[in-house]
């Protein structure tokens, strides 16, 4: 559980809408105001998952932009917490490119580690403070990867 063998920049898929408080307060792992929170499904509503988490609470983390588009294209949808674990509803929604933004991430907050979020990718203990993270949005995106969103959708 040890950030020495991960590369940066790492990267979060997140909405666009939300990136002025991220920057203004970073990715926070639990906070009264909900700027941004992060936090893991339990077992009973998941019991898929065969790994275990590397931590209780985390802020997730992917090694590649595509892998953050597919979490940032799923937050995009902007559904009500209620719908939240009904498939069905999430896989009938579909992605507001303009609402997916990825965060790259340069750095971590001081003591913070990183370890495997149970599922594949990566995910670390500690708030990302403001000063670690770039938010890119879709013409940065578009930029880097070459694609159109519509084509990068598809492809996820």
């Amino acid at each position: 559980m040890t950030d020495k063998k991960i590369k940066f920049p790492l990267y979060h898929g997140t909405q666009c809408k939300g990136i002025q408080n991220i920057l203004k307060h970073g990715l926070l792992i639990e906070t009264e105001n909900l700027v941004h929170m992060e936090s893991i499904q339990d077992e009973e509503r998941d019991p898929d998952m065969k790994e275990e988490r590397a931590f209780d609470r985390g802020v997730f983390l992917t090694s590649n932009m595509e892998g953050a588009l597919r979490y940032a294209f799923d937050a995009s949808k902007d559904i009500p917490p209620e719908w939240i674990g009904n498939r069905h509803v999430e896989e009938e929604t579909d992605a507001d490119f303009n609402n997916a933004c990825v965060l790259e991430i340069t750095c971590l907050g001081k003591g913070a580690k990183i370890g495997s979020d149970g599922y594949g990718d990566l995910m670390t203990n500690k708030n990302i403070p403001v000063h670690c993270i770039k938010p890119l949005y879709r013409k940065d995106i578009e930029k880097i990867l070459g694609d159109d969103f519509d084509n990068l959708y598809e492809m996820i």
